[in-house]
């Protein structure tokens, strides 16, 4: 006896698509190949350049630029002093210079114009002055104020002031003193055997501009 024929098993219930209706049946739907049911392999769009090439290849193509880091300063340099060259004259103006600030005889503009000028000449009583600065020369109050206090200390009694260059007034002697101080400072420190081991052992350096004169 020949067993009796096993039926095919039942198609399963249709699920319902987004619309909310049954699907419809296996009948309707077309048939599913191969090709269909083989999921292919994803790629991010990473693998991908703008172009729709591999990005591989697109970055063959580019070439590697340098960059070049500059090294942060380690200090601003200091302005180099004015040049100054000593004159006979200039040391009578500086020694008067010196005497009337102390004693607080000018102040202000009157200051600043003794300070920035140079005694060119002295015809007795009368001392010729030299200044740089249009604006001090324009200043026939300040003028007055300095002629006031040389002459209260004895000095000068007329004072005339005209424009041009300077290379010995009482600014720029002590901007040359405080030159000359502040490099005997760093030649004191760069000799000191303490500072040397450091330099030589652990590669220390002095910063410019960092050394002052107590």
């Amino acid at each position: 006896r020949m067993p009796p024929p096993v039926p095919p098993p039942a198609a399963p219930a249709c699920a319902a698509d987004s619309a909310g209706g049954p699907s419809p049946p296996d009948s309707d739907r077309p048939p599913r190949t191969q090709a269909a049911a083989t999921a292919l392999p994803v790629r991010s769009a990473e693998h991908f350049s703008s172009d729709g090439k591999p990005a591989q290849a697109t970055r063959a193509a580019l070439h590697a630029i340098p960059v070049r880091v500059m090294p942060e300063p380690e200090s601003a340099p200091e302005p180099a002093p004015s040049r100054h060259s000593p004159t006979p004259e200039g040391d009578v103006w500086y020694a008067a210079v010196q005497q009337l600030v102390a004693t607080r005889a000018i102040e202000a503009l009157a200051r600043e114009l003794a300070l920035q000028s140079q005694l060119v000449a002295r015809d007795g009583a009368h001392w010729l002055l030299r200044v740089e600065s249009e604006s001090l020369i324009s200043q026939p109050t300040a003028r007055e104020r300095l002629r006031e206090a040389l002459q209260a200390a004895g000095h000068a009694s007329q004072i005339s002031v005209e424009l041009g260059a300077v290379a010995d007034s009482p600014a720029r002697r002590i901007a040359a003193a405080a030159a000359a101080a502040r490099l005997r400072a760093e030649e004191i420190v760069a000799s000191d055997p303490y500072v040397q081991s450091l330099m030589r052992e652990h590669g220390a350096k002095i910063v410019p501009g960092s050394v002052r004169p107590e």
